[in-house]
């Protein structure tokens, strides 16, 4: 269910950055939008402060359905609210300065920029809730949720806005209010499940567990800052440092690269609760055959995806409404698009060290990542403007996968390589250039379909004559024997 929700979600998103974006919205105005769901993701740790990994951690060591859970809900929104009047104040104290600053280069930055602390606000809150439902196993609806609002809301709100329906200052309150209401559904389906529970928590937080929920929520800030720069800082940056054009030409190409990423999350999803089991019972071998085999996969896939991706970039610009006016992401797709490749072929190396006691070293290296994500920002895109910014992605999340590629084959003496990755990579990059390569004739849409059918049909036939990733071959395999069987 969970990815049914996922790719059907992928595809709608892709169906509104193709084409209702670019031909309702102008580009500084999809910048706006973008910098205030983006920004409101980055900043949402800050709130947070690591609240969102506690929901999970502690949760039964607080779970007692006749006690209310001994009030955790409680605690966690009492935290959160700490992390709102911290947060609060810091942007009551820089908010005249980045409105000037902002307001300088774009206009819509200074007018709008009251905006941007509330989808944050609400955001952080709604992230909070929905991990706290995952304790009663309750995933899809709340993905759901979060995942087609936003979906829906923002394309219906820039049709409205070009029929002139609604003005701009109305689109930019519909973005607020979609973020409330994410976050008023996620507490009426908790309430639905009966577990909006609120309780006196303070009996239950004795001393000792208190310190190891601080220490465990500072990591978790730690990690979520590090995960939300990887995904969000590139929009942040480009945003302050370039202009909103640039910003919605990087979007575009930064959401067609993500549909690379698309298997990563459904094996990690299904990989995480496998290997954390094998740790606890010390099955080094387990873990060997998940790391090496998810290397496999993902690299394949994430390839196959990456050449059809190459292979139509022209006829996803021509007919794109307004392509003319993101071509210019074309070389950003080049870019981010080696970059996921690198992140996959190194597998399930989070997973590996994140669910090891040397857990805390994952936090170290998304600090790193950060750090590096940011000086290479502030380098790059002042020189080389969105490019810069791919560029960034690409450096800081090599080093990234290195080091804890290099991290797990000292600590655990494990590496996913194997000569069949060495042939997969170099028959993959032959197909990269041969889609490159081919001729287009008549509409773009024509295009489309007849360098896919070709391009695919030659990624299959490495996958099934090859075995070189066997797991792959047997889905493949499989998905032929069904057809074939229902033909009959």
């Amino acid at each position: 269910k969970q990815s049914i929700v996922v790719y059907l979600g992928t595809l709608i998103g892709m169906v509104n950055v193709l084409f209702i974006y670019p031909y309702f919205l102008k580009p500084e105005e999809l910048g706006l939008a973008r910098f205030l769901i983006d920004t409101a993701g980055l900043f949402a740790p800050f709130i947070l402060m690591g609240a969102s990994g506690l929901t999970v951690r502690f949760f039964p060591e607080f779970k007692d359905e006749e006690r209310n859970h001994h009030g955790f809900l409680s605690l966690l929104f009492s935290y959160t609210l700490f992390g709102l009047l911290v947060s609060g104040l810091v942007y009551l104290g820089f908010k005249e300065g980045l409105q000037s600053y902002y307001g300088q280069r774009d206009p819509l930055f200074k007018e709008y920029f009251w905006a941007l602390w509330w989808c944050t606000v609400f955001y952080s809150l709604s992230l909070l809730v929905q991990q706290y439902t995952t304790n009663f196993k309750r995933i899809v609806i709340p993905t759901l949720i979060r995942q087609y609002l936003i979906k829906i809301s923002l394309p219906t709100l820039a049709v409205l806005y070009y029929f002139e329906y609604i003005d701009l200052n109305i689109l930019v309150y519909g973005v607020v209010f979609t973020f409330i209401a994410d976050f008023l559904l996620q507490l009426i389906y908790l309430a639905c499940l009966g577990e909006l529970r609120f309780g006196n928590f303070i009996p239950h937080l004795n001393k000792d567990r208190r310190q190891q929920m601080i220490s465990f929520a500072m990591f978790g800030l730690f990690g979520s800052i590090g995960n939300k720069i990887i995904n969000y800082m590139d929009s942040f940056m480009v945003g302050t440092l370039f202009s909103l054009e640039g910003l919605a030409v990087f979007y575009i190409a930064f959401v067609i690269t993500s549909v690379m990423n698309v298997p990563y999350l459904a094996i990690n999803s299904i990989s995480g609760p496998i290997i954390a089991n094998a740790w606890h019972k010390d099955n080094r071998k387990e873990i060997m055959d998940l790391y090496s085999k998810s290397s496999l996969v993902l690299l394949t896939i994430g390839f196959g995806l990456f050449i059809l991706i190459w292979t139509n970039i022209d006829s996803f610009y021509s007919i794109m409404p307004n392509g003319d006016l993101y071509v210019a992401g074309k070389s950003v797709i080049l870019i981010l698009g080696i970059s996921r490749l690198l992140d996959l072929a190194t597998g399930l190396n989070s997973a590996v060290i994140g669910y090891s006691k040397y857990y805390r070293y994952n936090f170290y290296f998304m600090g790193i990542l950060a750090v590096a994500n940011i000086l290479l920002n502030l380098w790059l895109i002042p020189i080389l403007g969105i490019n810069g910014a791919a560029l960034a992605t690409l450096v800081s999340l090599g080093l990234f996968n290195l080091a804890r590629y290099l991290f797990i084959w000292k600590m655990f003496n494990m590496q996913p390589f194997s000569t069949a990755t060495l042939k997969i990579f170099i028959v993959c990059m032959m197909l990269l250039v041969i889609g490159s390569l081919l001729p287009s004739y008549y509409h773009p849409f024509f295009n489309l379909v007849w360098h896919s059918a070709l391009m695919g049909t030659l990624f299959l036939l490495m996958v099934v004559f090859t075995n070189w990733c066997p797991d792959l071959r047997k889905m493949v395999m499989d998905v032929k024997n069904r057809v074939v069987g229902r033909k009959k």
